[in-house]
């Protein structure tokens, strides 16, 4: 019983995530926005495995104020429609990405 207490306390305060160049996938996003309800930066930088079921996932993290998906071009241009949700984003870095002009102004 103590240490669920202590495991839910621990993912409660983790605010900053920085994934590089990993094969993670949607599942590992499904995981972490039930369980990390207050991150607040997420960095995923050039993980060939990201595509647009994970940008569902990532749209759910609703105190998300800096959002780094830069050189992940398994994720279509479509599914940047879904951050549309993600109100507190000040920061989104989205470096060689599937995007054009066109779909900035849904951002």
């Amino acid at each position: 019983m103590i240490f669920h207490i202590i495991r839910k306390t621990i993912l409660f305060i983790i605010t900053y995530i920085y994934v590089f160049y990993r094969n993670i996938d949607a599942e590992f996003f499904k995981v972490i926005s039930k369980n990390l309800k207050e991150l607040d930066t997420l960095i995923v930088y050039s993980c060939p495995n990201i595509e647009d079921d994970a940008i569902k996932f990532i749209s759910k993290f609703d105190k998300l104020k800096s959002l780094d998906l830069s050189f992940c071009k398994g994720i279509s241009s479509s599914a940047f429609y879904n951050l549309n949700g993600l109100v507190n984003l000040e920061k989104l870095l989205l470096a060689d990405v599937n995007l054009n002009e066109n779909h900035l102004k849904f951002l």
